[in-house]
């Protein structure tokens, strides 16, 4: 599938400096809790986390029945952040555990990002479907690509805590960081600086950055 573009955003994306905090919030406790007990140096501890099963799967309960038209703009970022997250883990988490890459999930017929992930907020949703429809086309924000983690070697590291909405600057820009001075993973240079060799990230959604300016 191709790539959204950013002019296919229903109404004028929102920046969060601007986004309003009025609006009910979300508690994203228990996910904070649990990737502070199995994330390590932005990997996942995938044993460990099948005996703490009972603990995701509540939260994945969570999301799936929030009233997410009621949270305020600023905890529908760190809302979808923090689900992105968690529905990528589910589908690792559901797989055997000998599964090699994440992309072995994919069929034929449908590539894991475009397979059914979870439910949203009463919404069957895939995990395409919430970086665009519910991120990249809601927000103008480009960092949030360092933000969401597809379980794969190739992507940003996953951050052991929960994003927040009063936080949400701060961590953004700390993840933005952190994945852009990985020179496996965000940006090296070669030749003695002459020469950048950079995320396919940034080539994949270039127009997310070159908007944001």
């Amino acid at each position: 599938k191709q790539i959204p573009r950013l002019d296919a955003a229903p109404a004028p994306l929102l920046k969060l400096s601007e986004a309003g905090a009025a609006g009910a919030a979300f508690d994203h406790g228990a996910w904070e809790s649990l990737l502070r007990a199995h994330v390590a140096d932005g990997l996942v501890n995938y044993d460990r986390l099948r005996k703490d099963r009972a603990a995701f799967d509540g939260y994945l309960a969570s999301l799936a029945n929030a009233d997410v038209s009621a949270l305020a703009p600023r905890e529908q970022l760190a809302f979808f952040l923090n689900a992105y997250n968690a529905l990528c883990v589910a589908h690792v988490l559901n797989a055997p555990p000998d599964l090699a890459s994440i992309l072995d999930l994919s069929t034929k017929e449908t590539a894991i990002w475009d397979a059914p992930a979870g439910t949203l907020g009463g919404e069957v949703v895939s995990l395409n479907d919430v970086e665009h429809q519910k991120l990249r086309l809601v927000w103008a924000e480009p960092e949030l690509h360092a933000c969401i983690v597809c379980a794969s070697t190739s992507c940003p590291d996953l951050a052991s805590f929960a994003f927040s909405s009063e936080k949400l600057e701060a961590q953004m820009a700390s993840r933005a960081e952190a994945w852009l001075s990985d020179q496996t993973k965000g940006c090296a240079l070669e030749r003695g600086g002459a020469v950048a060799r950079l995320s396919r990230i940034l080539l994949w959604f270039e127009d997310d950055f070159v908007e944001a300016g």
